[in-house]
């Protein structure tokens, strides 16, 4: 194969040398682009692994969460407000409001 560059009795053409050139550039450039992309997966593997598990923790906070809020409406009763109970809330409100008017300022 090496007698496929060489011409005119043992001369390497320059064409020939710089699509060897060319070739050999591209093909460095190809190994340190996959062993930078190789050892940014093998960091990012080894970051991940000693992150905390978050999902596992919010979803045991959010459990905990959920049975305290069972448990409170457990203990309540569903009363129904009669219309003047009703009637003195909204009165509540509306006397309480501090700006009375409905201008927009």
């Amino acid at each position: 194969m090496a007698n496929k560059y060489l011409h005119d009795g043992g001369k390497m053409d320059k064409s020939d040398n710089k699509q060897s050139v060319s070739r050999r550039g591209f093909l460095e450039k190809i190994a340190i682009g996959g062993a930078a992309i190789g050892a940014s997966a093998g960091l990012f593997k080894i970051a991940d692994s000693m992150a905390p598990d978050v999902d596992q923790q919010l979803a045991t906070k959010q459990d905990a969460d959920a049975a305290a809020g069972d448990r409170a409406l457990a203990n309540e009763e569903y009363v129904l407000m009669s219309r003047q109970e009703k009637d003195e809330i909204v009165q509540m409100f509306v006397d309480n409001y501090p700006n009375k008017s409905t201008e927009i300022i």
